[in-house]
This record gives structure tokens, sequence and C-alpha cells, in this order.
């Protein structure tokens, strides 16, 4: 009876685990959307970095941030920093400022100190919708999406230290600040295509952002300064909890476009 009774906590225990969710991910592999965060203060063996040694923490983290877009965030360019050691699987990137000192230990088993941080999210596309469509978004402090290796979107609450821009900004975006969304270029994906998302923080104060679709050819509701209420991009079928938080964050909760990607 022991052995049967402590059978069936393990298996409730596994599989809440399996379920459980959090703002940057889950460990739910069938999102196939996988992140991983990266110290960009300390290399592989906890030896300082050049970005860790920077004097201006600012200017030093984006030195090498700009270092890894040349390098497409490639496993070869990230190999050098210290890594954690666990994974998480994200559906939808849409987080409530937070404080950035409850993140890394999602990630890691070892501490790692909230600042100058980058998690990356990686994916093979097994399904996309067929309209032309633009990432829009926010997040503090950086977020930064490529395709094949191709930054399509990008914006940064420093928006003069890297030669990436967004397309567009939105009707109350201000000169500076990640308080409100921008956009990229309009794109098509398809089955086969790599997607890289990368959001970064380096004070290690607070944490939060999103990232959003607008449809080329959707009609799209909009807020009371103009704006349009976007899609989330969403990597599987949502469910009534995951549209009950789409609305609360004021995001299009019909026709959703679905975006699939190849179980890691």
């Amino acid at each position: 009876m022991k052995l049967l009774i402590i059978t069936i906590l393990l298996c409730v225990t596994t599989f809440s685990f399996a379920k459980e969710t959090w703002p940057f991910g889950s460990e739910d592999t069938n999102t196939g959307f996988r992140g991983i965060i990266y110290d960009l203060k300390q290399d592989r063996d906890n030896e300082i970095t050049k970005v860790g040694k920077a004097g201006n923490k600012t200017m030093g983290f984006y030195d090498g941030f700009k270092d890894l877009i040349r390098k497409k965030f490639s496993d070869n360019g990230l190999k050098k920093y210290f890594k954690g050691d666990r994974k998480v699987y994200l559906k939808y990137l849409l987080v409530k400022k937070m404080p950035a000192a409850d993140v890394p230990d999602k990630f890691s088993s070892d501490y790692i100190s909230p600042e100058r941080l980058i998690i990356v999210y990686k994916g093979t596309i097994e399904e996309a919708p067929t309209e032309s469509f633009r990432f829009g978004g926010v997040f503090d402090d950086a977020i930064c999406v490529l395709v094949n290796g191709k930054v399509v979107f990008y914006v940064s609450r420093h928006k003069d230290i890297l030669r990436y821009k967004p397309k567009a900004i939105s009707n109350k975006r201000r000169n500076s600040g990640v308080d409100h969304t921008a956009y990229g270029d309009y794109i098509k994906l398809k089955k086969g295509d790599e997607v890289t998302l990368v959001v970064a923080e380096i004070p290690g104060g607070k944490v939060g952002g999103q990232l959003l679709v607008q449809l080329e050819k959707h009609e799209y509701a909009k807020d009371s300064s103009g704006d349009p209420k976007l899609h989330p991009f969403i990597c599987d079928d949502a469910t009534e909890e995951d549209l009950k938080k789409i609305k609360d964050a004021g995001l299009e909760t019909e026709n959703i476009p679905k975006f699939r990607f190849i179980k890691q």
C-alpha cells in the first residue's frame, strides 16, 4: 500500500511539474520554442568576460549583444558565455513587469545575478499563416527577432546604440523608453524557417514585455490612441485561460494566427 501511495504521488508530482507555466515558458516541450538563459557577465568557467568587466554596464552589454547579433545568436557565438542548465518552452511572451531577480533560478540550478542577461528562444517552423505579417512588441530592456539569421524586429530602450531600428512605433511612444509597441518588417514564414527570439535585461531591476503579430490584411480594433489591438505571437492553441490573459492585456482574441514549432 505504501508503495502504491508513493507511486501515485510521484505521478501527480510529475504531471503537475510538466504542466507548470510561468511568464517565460513552461516544461511542456510540445511548443518546441525552446528558451535558455545566458549570463554575459561570465564565461563557462565563471570567469568575468569583457561584458562583465566593462566600466559602463550598458555600453559593455551592448558591445556583447551586437557581437551576438552579428553571429546570429548561433550556438558557436553563445558558447563562451555561462549557460543555464534548465530549458523552458515558450507558448507566448506576455510578461507583466516583475523583478528581474525572479527570473534566473527558473533557468539555472546555479545562482546567476539578475543583470546583463539574455534569454534565447529558438525553434523551427512547422506551421505558420500564409498571410504576410509583422512582429510588434516591446521589452524592458531589449527584444530582437531573427528569421534564418536576419533581424526582422528589434527594439530597445537604448534606441541609439545599435543600428537596428523599429520600422514603426506606437502613437503613444516617446523618444526613449520601451513602454509602447514598436513594429518590424512585414514578412512571411514557411515550414523549415528558423526563428530566434532574444530578450535582454541589463541593470537587474524590473523586466517585462510582450511579442505580438500584426497580420497585414486583418482589420484590428483601435485603442484610445489609435493603435491597433494586436494578436499575441502564440505557438499553440489558446486555452480559455490564455484567452483571458490575452484579453486582460488589451489584445485581440479573435482569429488568433497560430504558429507551430517542430518539437525539440
